[in-house]
């Protein structure tokens, strides 16, 4: 799993779990964008993959708390969809009214 923030090329969490061998840090963990990248792979990993630095970390735990928002669009069509049921509800009270 990983967050970025790829307008500004960043990299904001990053944790991979490789499945590998138990025995074997080859968990990546990261916070921020990882500025002593391993060089001697072909390729730098600025997002901690293939760090195998899981095992470096003594306090292993991690909270993600997340408050949804509403959209200004999802709570216009939630308000026009009660003022829609308020209304149906209104014109069927003058209907059963109007019957005799």
């Amino acid at each position: 799993m990983q967050v970025h923030n790829y307008g500004a090329g960043q990299t904001l969490l990053a944790y991979n779990d490789w499945g590998g061998n138990p025995t074997l840090p080859l968990d990546d963990v990261g916070i921020g964008n990882n500025t002593t990248a391993n060089t001697s792979d072909f390729l730098v990993h600025p997002d901690w993959t293939f760090q195998q630095n899981a095992a470096s970390f003594t306090l292993k735990s991690l909270e993600v708390w997340v408050e949804p928002i509403p959209e200004p669009t999802t709570i216009a069509l939630f308000g026009i969809g009660l003022a829609g049921l308020a209304g149906a509800a209104v014109r069927r009270r003058h209907k059963l009214k109007a019957k005799p």
